[in-house]
C-alpha cells in the first residue's frame, strides 16, 4: 500500500537528480577567507555579546569563560 502523496518512481528519480550534490554549489560559509594578512579557516565570525554583564565596562571572569567556550565552537574569529 502506498501513501496518496507518494511520487511515481520516474518523478522521484528526476527530483533526486535535480538536487544531486554534484549540481548544487558548495556553501562558502566553510571555505577559507583571507582578511588582510589574517587567514581564517572558515567565514564564521562571532560578534561581541553579553556586554551588559560587564563590571564598570570591563570584562569579568564570566566573560573569559564565555569567550573560551565560543572559541571552542569552531568559529574562525571572535571579535
Amino acid at each position: 500500500m502506498t501513501c496518496g502523496r507518494a511520487r511515481p518512481p520516474e518523478i522521484a528519480s528526476a527530483a533526486a537528480a535535480k538536487h544531486n550534490d554534484a549540481t548544487m554549489p558548495s556553501p562558502t560559509l566553510f571555505t577559507p577567507l583571507r582578511v588582510g594578512q589574517l587567514d581564517l579557516v572558515n567565514r564564521i565570525v562571532i560578534a561581541p555579546m553579553c556586554q551588559y554583564s560587564a563590571q564598570d565596562g570591563c570584562m569579568s571572569d564570566w566573560h573569559l569563560i564565555h569567550l573560551g567556550h565560543l572559541a571552542l565552537s569552531g568559529a574562525a574569529l571572535l571579535t
